[in-house]
């Protein structure tokens, strides 16, 4: 059995902590300064505690299964549900977006300038892939 890296959870709680405060009202600068590097760290942290004996061809179609399979899944029921409900009140109005713009969005994983404005926490599973 691997020895634990205590130093890998310390890294792990601070980002936690840096997403949420980076979620409350804080100086914007120094929310600037925390959406800089707290997501990049834990993909860092990832990254490094990654282990694959498969080859590519076999990792790739497994990777693709466990993320941009359920992406695309429920990047289309939010779309509906978008389009059928949360697109004709409130914020993201379908009259100020369009139809075609949160599907670019969902086929380039792209989560800003409202393109994933259906379901914008999806980005994470596009970039995780």
């Amino acid at each position: 059995m691997d020895k634990r890296e205590y130093w890998l959870d310390i890294a792990k709680s601070i980002g936690i902590f840096l997403v949420v405060l980076g979620h409350t009202s804080i100086n914007e600068n120094l929310k600037i300064f925390i959406y800089s590097f707290h997501i990049p760290l834990f993909f860092l942290i990832s990254g490094f505690l990654f282990k694959t004996n498969d080859n590519f061809k076999n990792f790739f179609i497994k990777q693709f299964k466990r993320f941009i399979i359920p992406y695309y899944i429920f990047s289309i029921i939010t779309y509906i549900f978008w389009v059928t409900v949360g697109g004709r009140y409130g914020i993201g109005l379908i009259s100020e977006i369009g139809y075609t713009k949160p599907l670019i969005g969902t086929i380039l994983g792209l989560s800003h300038n409202d393109y994933l404005v259906h379901d914008i926490s999806l980005w994470f599973l596009y970039v995780l892939f």
